[in-house]
């Protein structure tokens, strides 16, 4: 079935046994809220954010838990959490520290402290749309950018550290950095139909491949 067509290209894209590649597949299928026969664009997207980033496959996914959470109330999809993943992991956030920086990103955006939430009034940063829904995180790095791109470097920092606090700064200075543009490239690699396939029928020219994984 397509579950587990999906698990053979993610082993094969990832250089990871079929147990591992299951157990993947299937945390991100809970986490995203996605059916089982979506197995196939959670692969796609991993084989296609590793494949434009540093990251591992096995990285991406264990970021995974620690976004879910607020990955889900702001209703953001499997390919925006893998692509800023893999952004945040080529500006040297990987694993854990990506999954708990982007984390508390939503975080400290979505559920402002006191303080932070003055912050971002002051600045005119405007966190959720018209219908009360936690904007893109390509609209909401242009906010960022837009709002404090008038101020010097000491007065940016200070903003930032008390919106974002020290958990949360590292990721978003490097999303913010990067830049909507480039975080649209990172999430654009991530959507490309068919990508884990292809890498497994690249591989499966290695019959070493099918004789360790499956």
């Amino acid at each position: 079935g397509g579950a587990l067509e999906a698990t053979m290209q993610l082993a094969a894209a990832g250089g990871i046994s079929m147990a591992d590649a299951a157990k993947v597949a299937v945390n991100a299928i809970k986490v995203f809220n996605l059916d089982a026969e979506d197995a196939t664009t959670v692969a796609d997207a991993l084989a296609g954010a590793a494949n434009k980033s540093t990251a591992e496959i096995q990285d991406l996914a264990s970021s995974f838990r620690y976004v879910s959470g607020w990955a889900g109330l702001a209703d953001y999809s499997v390919n925006d959490v893998s692509g800023a993943l893999g952004l945040l992991a080529d500006h040297g956030l990987q694993a854990e520290m990506a999954g708990t920086g982007l984390r508390n990103f939503m975080q400290r955006l979505g559920a402002p402290t006191d303080k932070a939430r003055a912050y971002l009034e002051q600045y005119g940063v405007e966190v959720y749309d018209a219908s009360g829904k936690m904007k893109r995180l390509t609209s909401l790095v242009d906010e960022l950018n837009d709002a404090f791109k008038d101020l010097d470097d000491a007065e940016r920092n200070e903003v930032l550290n008390n919106i974002f606090g020290a958990r949360a700064l590292p990721a978003a200075i490097a999303l913010m950095e990067a830049g909507s543009d480039e975080l649209s490239e990172y999430i654009l690699a991530t959507e490309k139909e068919g990508y884990a396939l292809d890498m497994m029928q690249a591989r499966m020219g290695d019959l070493g491949w099918a004789l360790e994984y499956l």
